[in-house]
């Protein structure tokens, strides 16, 4: 061909391999698919690429959680292991993140490249297996709602394991039909359908949450309960914010009939 190169007089983009090293190939799936993950941090269903001969990662949105990942939930994406993933995304359109996928010990972030859509994963644990911790995540998640079914006495703290998890149907799994939450200042949510839409209204803004150093007092006929603490937030933009806390739950045939979280947060997204 005739004329300048294409790149003259421009630098030169950083290959993308020089980032990290290949992970896996997320593809969308409508079906349900064998050996699926829910993860309830993300609100979507995943299999595991280690399992698989291409590396391929299956993903299944549920309506909520689609709304929420916007073009991710339609389009695949490719993933590339990384050692810092503030340095990854430095200079690039970051989609979302970087957010927790399990707190602590690996996170994620999405950006957009000449209309292609790419994942960076960083292990903070080494030798941790991703979905492997979201298998025993989701274990526990089933062990705590059966338990909640056989009339187990109810536990603060595997509650709020369970909002750290993002998981709105397992908590909803502890309040009774007509109970009410009231949050901070806001007017009470009354009935599970309430209660979702201001619980997801919350999830949906954050990357994750993490409530430490609690300490729960029971009544004497264990029908009132007392938690406090520290939450931390982590919002989508990766601004962290700590607020103590004091939630009191009241109890009836063992389910959370009027729960009220005092918490000051007003400044949360500001």
């Amino acid at each position: 061909m005739n004329g300048a190169p294409l790149n003259q007089g421009k630098e030169l983009e950083r290959p993308m391999m020089q980032l990290g090293k290949f992970h896996h190939v997320g593809l969308i799936s409508e079906r349900p698919r064998a050996g699926e993950i829910f993860n309830a941090g993300t609100g979507v269903w995943v299999t595991d690429p280690g399992r698989d001969r291409h590396a391929i990662e299956w993903l299944r949105f549920s309506p909520e959680s689609a709304g929420n990942w916007g073009p991710l939930s339609e389009s695949p994406h490719v993933c590339f292991e990384v050692d810092d993933i503030d340095s990854a995304i430095e200079g690039q359109n970051v989609l979302f993140g970087p957010f927790d996928y399990v707190e602590g010990k690996v996170r994620a972030a999405f950006i957009s490249h000449q209309g292609a859509y790419i994942e960076f994963i960083q292990y903070l644990v080494p030798g941790i297996d991703l979905w492997e911790e979201l298998r025993k995540i989701e274990l526990a998640t089933r062990a705590a709602e059966a338990a909640a079914a056989e009339g187990a006495p109810f536990d603060a703290a595997a509650l709020l394991a369970i909002v750290d998890r993002k998981q709105t149907d397992a908590y909803l799994s502890h309040y009774s039909e007509d109970a009410s939450f009231t949050f901070g200042n806001n007017p009470p949510a009354v009935g599970h359908r309430a209660i979702r839409t201001l619980v997801d209204g919350i999830f949906t803004k954050l990357d994750s949450l993490s409530h430490d150093g609690l300490e729960t007092h029971v009544t004497g006929d264990g029908n009132v309960v007392i938690s406090s603490g520290v939450v931390t937030y982590t919002r989508r933009d990766g601004v962290r914010k700590s607020y103590p806390f004091s939630g009191t739950y009241k109890l009836q045939n063992g389910k959370i009939k009027n729960y009220q979280s005092y918490i000051d947060s007003h400044d949360l997204f500001d």
